[in-house]
């Protein structure tokens, strides 16, 4: 292999390796950032916090919507067996 393609295939392989880093670089400085943007975090806990108190919330509910029909059922019952 003549130098000038050694050269060029050096460069080439360096090119490659400064654009890997350069890439890796940039989602650890995105990952910092992240980390240190505290305000955004708690913003983003506090909705996953919500979320999660929305859905185990949600079958309480069915429970005590169903609690109130039965008893509106027994109501309606009594009332008509005492009429």
């Amino acid at each position: 292999m003549s130098e000038q393609m050694e050269r060029t295939t050096e460069q080439e392989r360096l090119t490659e390796e400064i654009e890997r880093t350069r890439a890796e670089l940039g989602r650890t400085v995105h990952a910092l950032t992240e980390k240190a943007d505290v305000p955004a975090r708690v913003r983003r806990r506090g909705g996953e916090l919500a979320g999660q108190a929305r859905a185990a919330a949600t079958p309480q509910r069915l429970a005590l919507g169903g609690a109130v029909l039965a008893l509106a059922l027994l109501a309606l019952i009594v009332r008509m067996v005492r009429s």
